[in-house]
């Protein structure tokens, strides 16, 4: 797995947050009634904006340069800085040959994480699309992993810092295409991002959310209060969004009544296929099957399948993904319609390394394993 290790604990999860601990402050602190108010709505206002954040080591992200299915391919690291003026830790993983990057231009998908993922989720991708000679790159969103920034936004600035990523590859002249692939709060963002920029060629978007209100009300309709066994009246759900939002306005200085997509995307064009798992505890598949309905372009599609919010995608998911940027990349010749996709023609490949002096050489990417650290 790419995942850090603690993003695959027990009660971690890859996107957005549970509820049960700022229900848990209200009810079993020993507070007047006021601070436990407070304690609650700054708990809830903290799992929204700063969740645990990743921090990976430099060996998680893989070889400089490596084999996949035979494919040369070699790992650039670099920075950016975004309009707010923070840095963001970037990483392309793109096809190259002897020792230079490809003479023709080639497409590129930007993969955005969830919220306690970072630019080592886009390695699953570039091992999925880089035999398909489609390159990838992978950010730390502001405020993740090693990328400057104290809060994350559930995708407010993250489709800024997309954006960002967008006007880089724009400067290459070994762009053909730009796509994007986002799961959870990076799916949120391409959205949001797509939203503004028709000229994208195509977007995957895995289990994004309709507004934040929806999913915070679904938790607590499912989830009961810790210790009393009995689930968070409405009035108080809502009464805690309310000093959410007007604290995380104040702190983080946005509106989360702004992350809405599903009152934005009735005027997004950008083809999309949707995927959803029909098990997701955190984000309903209905969400993604509302986004759909109101989503204005004709090009759209939806995948289900079996499964939770941060569990790994089934092999058919892959098969769709590299169908999909391969149909708007290069072109209905290759076969897939925009109804349906030929499943099982593609297995994704094992990443291996090659020494660059010794071409024969391959070894297995390093483990990806690492103890999770504390934010800063």
């Amino acid at each position: 797995s790419t995942q850090s290790t603690w993003e695959t604990l027990p009660g971690r999860t890859l996107g957005l947050f549970t509820l049960e601990s700022c229900l848990g402050c209200f009810c079993t602190l020993q507070l007047p009634f006021s601070s436990r108010m407070t304690a609650m709505w700054e708990e809830a206002c903290n799992l929204i904006i700063r969740p645990e954040r990743c921090r990976y080591s430099r060996e998680m992200l893989g070889p400089k340069a490596f084999l996949v299915r035979g494919k040369r391919c070699r790992r650039r690291d670099f920075q950016l800085r975004n309009k707010r003026g923070l840095l963001l830790e970037c990483s392309v993983f793109e096809p190259f040959e002897k020792g230079a990057v490809v003479s023709t231009r080639v497409p590129y998908v930007i993969y955005g994480h969830g919220n306690c993922g970072s630019r080592c989720d886009a390695i699953d991708a570039a091992v999925v699309l880089l035999p398909h000679n489609i390159a990838v790159m992978g950010l730390d969103f502001s405020g993740s992993g090693y990328s400057e920034g104290e809060f994350v936004s559930l995708g407010f600035f993250e489709k800024d810092d997309l954006g960002c990523a967008v006007e880089y590859l724009r400067q290459q002249d070994t762009v053909s295409h730009i796509g994007l692939w986002g799961r959870s709060m990076g799916a949120v963002s391409s959205l949001l991002y797509a939203c503004e920029d028709p000229s994208i060629s195509c977007m995957l978007v895995d289990s994004p959310f309709t507004q934040i209100p929806d999913i915070v009300l679904h938790l607590a309709e499912i989830h009961k209060i810790p210790k009393l066994n009995i689930r968070a009246p409405k009035f108080l759900v809502h009464l805690v969004l309310k000093f959410v939002r007007k604290s995380i306005r104040s702190r983080a200085g946005f509106d989360i009544l702004e992350v809405d997509p599903i009152n934005k995307v009735g005027r997004c064009r950008v083809p999309v296929l949707f995927a959803h798992a029909d098990s997701d505890e955190l984000v309903p598949q209905s969400h993604s099957e509302q986004l759909v309905a109101e989503f204005g372009g004709d090009q759209k599609n939806i995948i289900r399948f079996r499964g939770g919010h941060n569990d790994n995608r089934p092999p058919f998911f892959d098969e769709a993904a590299v169908a999909f940027f391969l149909k708007y990349f290069f072109g209905e010749g290759n076969g897939v319609s925009n109804a349906e996709f030929n499943i099982g023609f593609f297995q994704p490949p094992v990443l291996q390394e090659e020494w660059i002096n010794s071409p024969s050489a391959a070894l297995p990417t390093p483990s990806r394993v690492v103890s999770p650290s504390p934010p800063p």
